[in-house]
């Protein structure tokens, strides 16, 4: 069975991967305090989406240690591919160890609002104009232009749910990760809502979401 493997970046000078699988798994990176990619995490096997072609897997991010806690608006997934992640820090993270337990999800590609199993929008306000990409009732991608006022966006599943389900998220770019402190989310059994708290900056952020169906 191949195993993901995990290299140092720019970012760090140590890195581990522990109970790791292509599904999930603990991370361990001794950041710097300059800006860069800490480690790149490369999958045992490529991502197919559910047709039989190639798609990004989505990844989730926890912190488990105070350091990471506390960094978490500097910390990001900066780039993934069917095959690796990266995971990025932005300028004065502390130069210390930094946990996180990691969720990797299977989607499709270029799905968006209205495609299988259509996700659709509501309740999006007028400065937000939201996109999904690589959307299912699972997981995806969504990219909102931000302004400074506080606001939400709803994006509909394509199946309601028996129970409220709960719903995960992490910060692709490093503007999200900035303003991760002002962004929460809450769910009912039809949709969830992504909200923003004033004084976000007026950029795109970028996110990626996974959707658990609990009881």
């Amino acid at each position: 069975m191949a195993l993901p493997t995990i290299a140092i970046g720019a970012g760090s000078t140590a890195v581990a991967i522990t109970n790791a699988t292509d599904v999930a798994g603990n991370l361990s990176i001794t950041t710097k305090v300059t800006a860069g990619i800490a480690a790149t995490i490369t999958f045992g096997y490529a991502y197919n989406d559910i047709g039989g072609g190639l798609s990004a897997a989505q990844i989730i991010i926890t912190p488990t240690n105070a350091a990471a806690a506390l960094d978490m608006n500097k910390i990001y997934v900066s780039s993934t591919t069917t095959t690796t992640f990266d995971l990025s820090i932005k300028a004065g993270c502390a130069a210390s160890a930094h946990t996180y337990t990691y969720h990797i999800i299977e989607t499709q590609a270029g799905n968006g609002s209205g495609s299988f199993p259509g996700l659709s929008y509501g309740g999006v306000p007028a400065w937000a104009s939201a996109v999904v990409t690589q959307g299912t009732d699972v997981a995806g991608r969504i990219t909102i232009p931000m302004k400074t006022t506080a606001g939400s966006v709803t994006i509909t599943f394509g199946y309601p749910y028996a129970v409220a389900p709960i719903v995960t998220f992490t910060a692709l770019n490093v503007d999200t990760a900035v303003d991760i402190g002002k962004i929460w989310v809450t769910s009912t059994t039809t949709n969830f809502t992504l909200n923003f708290g004033a004084g976000m900056a007026s950029k795109d952020i970028f996110l990626m979401y996974h959707i658990i169906e609990t009881q």
